[in-house]
């Protein structure tokens, strides 16, 4: 249970945002037809993943922890599972790790668009998912270790390299996969901009031979940009843009915690009732949350799906309302 009362209201507050906003997305996804690609369901897994790390949230500020503990192996079990948060862990890491799944997800789609059919096939989706999962639990695995059951109290073990366990947990837990996201989302602007450029070219060229071809009186030449294609690469640039901001707010919500861990672990004294240690555990719990939100207000095919799946009617122009950028390969 959180001993600090701040925490307390603001994880409890956290876990139960997320818990509802995280459901509510899973609901649409499964729900609506048009949402069933790959890339919805990979934002699937990181929301069932989030509404899991809610839940423990939720659990871990407000349920107290027995004592004494358990006798024997119950308690042992209770003591390096259950107080040491491993399971609440396994969630956070699978949902960074997924994260980055699904970047890579992303720039495979637009950077190599004629190899993404043949990876990410159903199967290797499938794969791609326990992978995810078997990552997570065995390398969070090791924090049971980092407690000790003694005499029906829980202790926190202290370990010779702390240091390197430090530097271990800050580069898998954060620096890594924020160089893969970094690199991915460069060279996916990179692409989006050159083929923006080449769409405007090709749209003066049409305009230009419609003009020389066209009667002054006849109708406006036609703009590309309001075609199929163009609607596939605005779906596309939304789909972008949307996990562009999710991979901010995690950057934002867990640099500081990270950073104070990694301090933490090199011998800098953290003082666990400051308002800087407190605010970061806030920041990063917030994450498990905000996903939900980002998609509502900026994830064009997710608000379309809500409306449908609430009975609100949706116009349908050129299968706009029922295409997503994926469509161009699955």
């Amino acid at each position: 249970m959180e001993n600090i009362l701040f925490l307390q209201v603001v994880k409890t507050l956290i876990g139960l945002f997320g818990i509802c906003g995280n459901g509510l997305v899973c609901a649409i996804i499964s729900n609506v037809s048009f949402l069933h690609t790959t890339t919805n369901a990979f934002i699937f897994h990181q929301a069932a993943i989030d509404l899991l790390a809610s839940l423990f949230l939720l659990l871990h500020a407000n349920v107290p922890d027995p004592a004494p503990l358990p006798s024997g192996a119950a308690g042992s079990i209770f003591c390096r599972v259950w107080n040491g948060h491993v399971i609440l862990w396994i969630l956070l890491v699978a949902s960074t790790f997924n994260l980055v799944v699904l970047t890579f997800e992303r720039y495979i789609a637009i950077v190599f668009p004629f190899r993404y059919q043949t990876l990410f096939e159903t199967r290797v989706n499938a794969v791609i998912l326990v992978f995810v999962w078997f990552l997570a639990i065995g390398y969070k695995s090791a924090d049971l270790a980092r407690y000790d059951y003694q005499n029906g109290t829980c202790v926190f073990a202290e370990i010779s390299w702390k240091a390197e366990m430090g530097i271990i947990v800050f580069m898998v837990e954060y620096l890594i996969p924020l160089l893969i996201m970094i690199f991915a989302y460069l060279n996916i602007i990179l692409i989006l901009k050159k083929s923006s450029n080449r769409l405007a070219d090709v749209s003066h060229v049409v305009t230009a031979i419609t003009a020389a071809t066209t009667a002054p009186t006849s109708a406006a030449s036609p703009n590309l940009d309001n075609t199929l294609g163009g609607e596939l690469k605005r779906a596309r640039k939304n789909t972008f843009k949307t996990l562009l901001i999710v991979f901010a707010a995690f950057v934002i919500c867990w640099t500081p915690n990270q950073v104070i861990f990694l301090m933490f672990n090199f011998g800098y004294p953290i003082d666990y009732s400051s308002a800087l240690y407190i605010i970061t555990v806030c920041m990063a719990s917030s994450n498990c949350c905000l996903n939900p939100v980002i998609y509502a207000l900026k994830y064009r095919q997710f608000r379309k799906g809500l409306r449908k799946c609430f009975g609100l009617n949706i116009r349908i122009e050129d299968g706009s309302t029922v295409m997503s950028d994926i469509d161009y390969h699955s």
